[in-house]
């Protein structure tokens, strides 16, 4: 199923468009034009990651424990993790605006399993784990290379996570920070931060 978001849309627009001015789309041929626009659109889909990558300059990072999923560490090993009511919705309303990473302690392996399970490759724009990127929370170093990784200056992030040891850390890297405990309260934090969603 073709998924279209803010920026999909507007990029799969102006290929379209490119593709109408090079005479690639001819208006009287608009039989053609259906096999154009899923070009288009495929194409914006390559190019997405890209485009905010370059062009957008504040993230909003998540930790998956604690914050996307509900429960503990108790659910985490039991393999009882849920997707937290809300969450979903509110990180898309994030994406119109801002990079959105969500940044996990878990392995990679274990987390590749939770990315199928929730369809996270679709909600993140992007994704790391400490054991990819050789370094872990809470250390300031790892929220350094994250930021550095998307493009954006540690002042320019926020880290929402539910351990407190680990946003000390990303203060300490330049991050803003807010401590999750709830939808509605991060909610709260965000709009007095700013952040528009």
């Amino acid at each position: 199923m073709l998924k279209f978001d803010y920026w999909s849309s507007i990029l799969t627009a102006l290929a379209f468009v490119f593709f109408i001015s090079i005479d690639l789309i001819s208006i009287e041929k608009l039989d053609k034009s259906a096999f154009w626009l899923l070009i288009s659109y495929l194409l914006s889909q390559l190019l997405l990651p890209y485009f905010k990558l370059y062009f957008f300059r504040e993230a909003i990072i998540f930790d998956f424990v604690g914050v996307y999923s509900a429960g503990g560490a108790d659910d985490f090993y039991l393999g009882e993790i849920k997707e937290r009511k809300g969450m979903r919705r509110l990180i898309g309303s994030l994406k119109r605006n801002y990079k959105v990473v969500l940044f996990t302690n878990n392995n990679w392996v274990a987390h590749q399993g939770f990315s199928r399970k929730f369809g996270l490759n679709d909600l993140f724009d992007f994704e790391y784990a400490s054991s990819l990127i050789g370094m872990k929370k809470p250390g300031a170093e790892a929220f350094i290379e994250v930021c550095r990784r998307i493009n954006v200056s540690p002042r320019n992030a926020v880290m929402v996570d539910d351990t407190l040891e680990n946003l000390t850390g990303a203060k300490k890297a330049g991050l803003r920070a807010v401590h999750f405990e709830s939808i509605e309260q991060c909610q709260s934090a965000f709009r007095s931060m700013g952040i528009k969603f």
